[in-house]
């Protein structure tokens, strides 16, 4: 209140009148450097201690107070204050009495200082470890600083523009994938699934970034975990899907269709995974973190093996003809019957690398996703029929296996035993086996094209027949007036 005293005149100091009434309010000096730090920068970090520093536009007068607004996307817990929470300074921070309260907006911690404040001279005040970082990187904004005299007048403030922003997202805190096919290059769905600290807000998003070996095939849609519809869609190899408002912070993801197993049984590279907030921040980010890898190979396409002699006990060539499910990077590896009598393997007119080793043969070169063929030589046919198979099996460059059939290629003789050549329907004989280990039934009778153990009464051994194949054959049996001799004996004229 103002006072007001007038005078007779300049020279006459006789009292007239007396009063008083009037006041004035200053404003408020606005406080122009200032700025926050964090003790971590970490979305959803707890236990975090904030730092506030400033510099005063005017004195703080002893025992003057600074009020500190801290916005509430920074949770405080305000009941853990205490009498070692709060330090304030210029150069050392020391320890100092602090209260709080709050409002619609804000935390406010109100910090005595007994020693004041020197106007020009940079001052900090800290609360310790009572903060929860905001649930993503979205700036913060906007703290707020306020000095008092020790009677609660207002000195200088400074009400926006002094904001903070987390570095770093939350890393998940669980991250699930099944996929409902595991075969090399087979085509299935995947399904994610994973947990965060932070609170999804409506409109936000997830982002999974797939490793180069998992495809998306044109026909790929998404579902929620509640197998209904969502929006999602690639660039490159990084999906984006939106996250129903639905969904929790514990147990949220996308199924994706129609995506192509990496080509082998080696693991593929690791996925990455991120969630954004409608506006584009990051709530939570997880790199290189899970891999897939197949259990099953997968079978080539097409595979066929053509022998050149369908006997038995005799001398062969196979060919083999593959078509790959992916260009081979690797080699080839054709493992042959037990059955089978080898002598050393070999591959025929073959321009790339052919090593055998026993019944096994490792085949390297150019082999791509068309028709390849190979002829394999050194090998025997058995002596039976046989139940076992010559398995082929494919391998990428790092030893992992691509295609696999071990139960496709199985010699089958082309006629039914005693025949070794016959007519179409197997069992009509043209010709027999001279090898006891196959069959004893080596005598050729022409008239029934059978292939019989003796000759019967009335017919005799004949090695003459110029019917038959011009090698070291069975005795051809042919009508005569001569008893059957134990030795093949030669027709009388």
């Amino acid at each position: 209140t103002f006072s007001v005293t007038t005078y007779y005149s300049s020279t006459d100091d006789t009292l007239v009148a007396t009063g008083s009434g009037g006041s004035i309010t200053a404003s408020p000096s606005t406080i122009t450097v200032s700025s926050v730090a964090a003790s971590s920068t970490v979305v959803q970090a707890t236990g975090v201690t904030y730092t506030i520093t400033f510099t005063p536009k005017n004195n703080l007068p002893s025992n003057g107070v600074i009020r500190v607004g801290v916005p509430l996307a920074i949770t405080a817990n305000l009941s853990a204050i205490n009498s070692t929470s709060c330090t304030a300074g210029t150069t050392v921070l020391a320890t100092v009495n602090c209260g709080s309260t709050t409002n619609s907006t804000l935390s406010l911690i109100n910090f005595t200082i007994p020693s004041g404040a020197t106007v020009g001279t940079s001052f900090s005040v800290q609360v310790q470890s009572i903060f929860t970082n905001p649930i993503s990187t979205e700036p913060v904004s906007s703290f707020t600083i306020e000095t008092f005299s020790s009677g609660g007048f207002l000195i200088d403030r400074v009400l926006s523009g002094i904001s903070i922003a987390m570095a770093t997202p939350a890393p998940f805190t669980n991250i699930a994938l099944t996929r409902s096919n595991l075969t090399n290059n087979g085509v299935g769905s995947y399904t994610f699934r994973l947990n965060q600290v932070s609170t999804l807000a409506s409109g936000s998003k997830l982002l999974i970034t797939f490793p180069n070996e998992v495809v998306a095939q044109s026909s790929y849609s998404c579902t929620d975990l509640s197998s209904i519809t969502t929006t999602c869609s690639f660039n490159g190899q990084v999906l984006t899907a939106n996250i129903p408002s639905s969904a929790t912070s514990s147990n949220f993801g996308v199924v994706v269709t129609s995506v192509l197993n990496p080509p082998s049984l080696q693991p593929s590279s690791k996925f990455s995974f991120s969630s954004q907030t409608p506006t584009g921040s990051l709530y939570s980010k997880t790199i290189n973190n899970i891999s897939v890898t197949n259990t099953q190979a997968s079978s080539f396409p097409i595979l066929t093996g053509a022998f050149s002699a369908k006997m038995l006990g005799t001398a062969n060539n196979l060919t083999l003809t593959f078509t790959p499910t992916t260009p081979i990077t690797g080699w080839l590896l054709a493992t042959l019957a037990d059955s089978f009598t080898v002598s050393t393997l070999a591959c025929i007119s073959y321009t790339g690398t052919c090593s055998a080793s026993g019944k096994v043969l490792n085949i390297s070169g150019n082999f791509n996703t068309g028709s390849n063929s190979i002829t394999i030589s050194g090998l025997t046919s058995p002596n039976s029929p046989p139940s076992d198979f010559t398995s082929i099996v494919s391998y990428d460059a790092s030893g992992y296996v691509i295609d696999s059939n071990t139960n496709t290629i199985i010699f089958s003789p082309a006629c039914t035993l005693p025949c070794r050549t016959c007519v179409t329907d197997l069992v009509t004989c043209t010709s027999c086996y001279n090898n006891s280990a196959i069959s004893s039934s080596a005598y050729y009778l022409s008239s029934s094209n059978s292939c019989l153990v003796n000759c019967p009464t009335g017919y005799f051994a004949d090695s003459t027949n110029l019917d038959a194949p011009p090698v070291a054959l069975p005795a051809i049996l042919v009508r005569g007036p001569y008893p059957i001799a134990p030795a093949v004996l030669l027709l009388q004229h």
